[in-house]
Protein backbone atom coordinates (compact mmCIF):
# COMPACT_ATOMS: atom_id res chain seq x y z
CA UNK A 1 0.00 0.00 0.00
CA UNK A 2 1.34 3.78 -0.90
CA UNK A 3 2.50 6.14 2.03
CA UNK A 4 0.12 9.01 2.02
CA UNK A 5 2.82 12.35 0.97
CA UNK A 6 2.43 16.27 1.46
CA UNK A 7 0.00 16.90 -0.59
CA UNK A 8 0.65 20.89 -0.05
CA UNK A 9 -1.58 23.37 -2.72
CA UNK A 10 0.98 25.36 -4.70
CA UNK A 11 -0.29 28.14 -7.78
CA UNK A 12 1.10 25.61 -10.62
CA UNK A 13 -1.64 23.19 -9.36
CA UNK A 14 -4.36 25.75 -9.60
CA UNK A 15 -3.52 27.80 -12.20
CA UNK A 16 -6.78 29.48 -12.71
CA UNK A 17 -6.93 30.59 -8.96
CA UNK A 18 -5.02 33.98 -8.06
CA UNK A 19 -2.42 34.09 -4.91
CA UNK A 20 -4.64 35.88 -2.95
CA UNK A 21 -7.29 33.15 -2.93
CA UNK A 22 -4.67 30.49 -3.12
CA UNK A 23 -3.77 31.43 -0.05
CA UNK A 24 -7.24 31.53 1.63
CA UNK A 25 -7.86 28.10 0.44
CA UNK A 26 -4.86 26.60 1.56
CA UNK A 27 -5.49 28.27 5.12
CA UNK A 28 -8.72 26.75 5.45
CA UNK A 29 -8.15 23.20 4.20
CA UNK A 30 -4.88 23.06 6.60
CA UNK A 31 -7.90 23.70 9.45
CA UNK A 32 -9.73 20.71 7.83
CA UNK A 33 -9.46 16.98 10.09
CA UNK A 34 -7.26 14.69 8.38
CA UNK A 35 -9.96 12.54 7.83
CA UNK A 36 -11.74 15.22 5.34
CA UNK A 37 -8.70 16.76 4.10
CA UNK A 38 -6.43 14.30 3.05
CA UNK A 39 -9.15 12.53 0.32
CA UNK A 40 -10.16 15.94 -0.92
CA UNK A 41 -6.45 16.62 -1.85
CA UNK A 42 -6.09 13.63 -3.09
CA UNK A 43 -8.78 13.17 -4.82
CA UNK A 44 -9.35 16.96 -6.15
CA UNK A 45 -5.54 18.13 -6.39
CA UNK A 46 -3.65 15.13 -7.29
CA UNK A 47 -6.49 13.57 -9.09
CA UNK A 48 -6.52 9.83 -7.47
CA UNK A 49 -9.61 8.06 -7.76
CA UNK A 50 -11.65 6.82 -5.07
CA UNK A 51 -11.11 3.17 -5.09
CA UNK A 52 -7.21 3.95 -5.10
CA UNK A 53 -7.59 6.58 -2.10
CA UNK A 54 -10.01 3.71 -0.39
CA UNK A 55 -7.15 1.21 -0.36
CA UNK A 56 -4.23 4.44 0.89
CA UNK A 57 -6.44 5.16 3.60
CA UNK A 58 -7.85 1.64 4.55
CA UNK A 59 -11.61 2.88 4.17
CA UNK A 60 -14.44 1.97 2.09
CA UNK A 61 -14.82 2.94 -1.25
CA UNK A 62 -18.29 5.01 -0.34
CA UNK A 63 -16.23 6.28 2.96
CA UNK A 64 -13.92 7.58 0.53
CA UNK A 65 -16.51 10.02 -1.60
CA UNK A 66 -18.62 10.80 1.39
CA UNK A 67 -15.20 12.12 3.08
CA UNK A 68 -14.66 14.36 -0.50
CA UNK A 69 -18.10 15.39 -0.29
CA UNK A 70 -17.99 16.23 3.54
CA UNK A 71 -14.87 18.11 3.13
CA UNK A 72 -16.63 19.95 0.23
CA UNK A 73 -19.16 21.08 2.11
CA UNK A 74 -17.06 22.24 5.34
CA UNK A 75 -14.98 24.63 3.13
CA UNK A 76 -17.99 25.82 1.15
CA UNK A 77 -19.66 26.78 4.71
CA UNK A 78 -16.54 28.73 5.74
CA UNK A 79 -15.63 30.24 2.22
CA UNK A 80 -19.31 31.66 2.14
CA UNK A 81 -19.48 32.73 5.55
CA UNK A 82 -16.88 34.67 5.24
CA UNK A 83 -16.83 35.77 1.54
CA UNK A 84 -19.34 36.57 -1.29
CA UNK A 85 -18.35 35.00 -4.75
CA UNK A 86 -19.03 35.85 -8.53
CA UNK A 87 -18.91 32.82 -10.44
CA UNK A 88 -18.65 32.62 -14.74
CA UNK A 89 -21.11 30.39 -16.20
CA UNK A 90 -18.40 27.64 -15.28
CA UNK A 91 -18.57 27.78 -12.01
CA UNK A 92 -15.09 29.63 -11.89
CA UNK A 93 -14.65 32.38 -9.38
CA UNK A 94 -14.29 35.91 -11.23
CA UNK A 95 -14.34 38.05 -7.76
CA UNK A 96 -15.08 37.40 -4.27
CA UNK A 97 -15.15 40.38 -1.68
CA UNK A 98 -15.55 39.85 2.52
CA UNK A 99 -19.00 40.20 3.86
CA UNK A 100 -19.49 43.12 5.59
CA UNK A 101 -20.12 41.66 8.96
CA UNK A 102 -17.07 39.40 8.34
CA UNK A 103 -14.23 41.82 7.85
CA UNK A 104 -12.34 39.68 10.64
CA UNK A 105 -12.38 36.55 9.16
CA UNK A 106 -9.08 35.17 9.52
CA UNK A 107 -8.99 32.79 7.22
CA UNK A 108 -9.23 34.81 3.98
Amino acid sequence: MEKVENLSLTPKELPNMNDEMLVCLSSILSELPEKYRLPLEMHDLKGIKHKEIAEILDISLSGSKTRVQRAKERLKKVLTDCCEFEFDAYGNILDYRRHEKNKDCKDC
